[in-house]
């Protein structure tokens, strides 16, 4: 066979200190067990795999080259906390109920397919990235969390590698609630929110859609919750009726929504 694929089989690590570097070519497995060790992705990618960890993780340079293709992650298999890590799901990888990842400063989870990234709960560091990368539309589900760290500024939507025009749809929870946070939910295209977007405790969430198409911004169903000292400020273009006003919802004290773009009243 092509000296970049391997055929599947059940690959384990049992060392703490073992350390895999996958620099280049596609590793296509059916089962990945990292019982201990690191696996770092460092160009290459990982396909068709049902990762899982007893005590092992897969980390990421911040290679471009970096991707999960049709895999299925387990809990405490992901580890993005390094600075600059960069992987990019691809072909419907999914993640296991119950799994948190760690984006740290300058690192990014790309998103680069259609299917619906659920199951996961995303802690953004400094000027950390949820990225829709290229010209598509994705879909963050219900189950998804992204929570903004203490004293940073993240960004969901925006690109991080690949450019294009690319509309984000979330079902997810999307939070600043802790001291000097910001979240930018900044796709080059649309953001339609079917979730819940809130913030509380000194954090601010800033609503910039690059599309010129209007509206770029719709709260269809979706929720705008402030609590005490947080911010939404809502930077597209939308209407009144795509606001869902009725999910407009304040608690404690301080909370404010600044319409600071294009509102039309219809």
């Amino acid at each position: 066979p092509p000296r970049s694929t391997l055929f599947p089989y059940t690959t384990l690590f049992r060392s703490s200190n073992a350390t895999l570097m996958q620099t280049g070519g596609t590793f296509t497995a059916s089962t990945v067990t990292l019982t201990a060790g690191t696996y770092q992705l460092n160009g290459g990618t990982i396909s068709g795999a049902s990762i899982s960890s007893g005590g092992g993780q897969l980390t990421a340079s911040g290679n471009s080259n970096n991707q999960l293709s049709g895999d299925t992650i387990g809990a405490g298999v992901l580890n993005l906390s390094a600075t600059s890590a960069y992987v990019q799901l691809t072909n419907g990888s999914s993640f296991a109920a119950g799994t948190a990842v760690s984006v740290g400063s300058n690192g990014a989870l790309g998103i680069g397919q259609t299917q619906t990234v659920d199951n996961v709960s995303i802690t953004l560091g400094s000027n950390g990235y949820v990225s829709v990368e290229g010209s598509i539309t994705a879909t963050l589900g219900p189950n998804v969390t992204i929570t903004q760290a203490a004293s940073s500024t993240g960004n969901v939507g925006r690109y991080f590698d690949v450019s294009g025009t690319g509309n984000l749809s979330s079902q997810a929870l999307i939070q600043a609630i802790n001291a000097s946070s910001t979240i930018n939910i900044n796709p080059t295209g649309t953001f339609t929110n079917f979730g819940t977007l809130s913030a509380s405790g000194g954090g601010t969430i800033n609503v910039s859609p690059g599309s010129s198409t209007a509206p770029n911004f719709t709260n269809t169903s979706g929720m705008l919750s402030l609590g005490t000292n947080g911010t939404i400020n809502l930077d597209g273009t939308e209407t009144t009726a795509g606001l869902n006003l009725a999910g407009i919802t304040r608690t404690g004290t301080g909370g404010t929504l600044n319409i600071v773009g294009s509102l039309n009243n219809t």
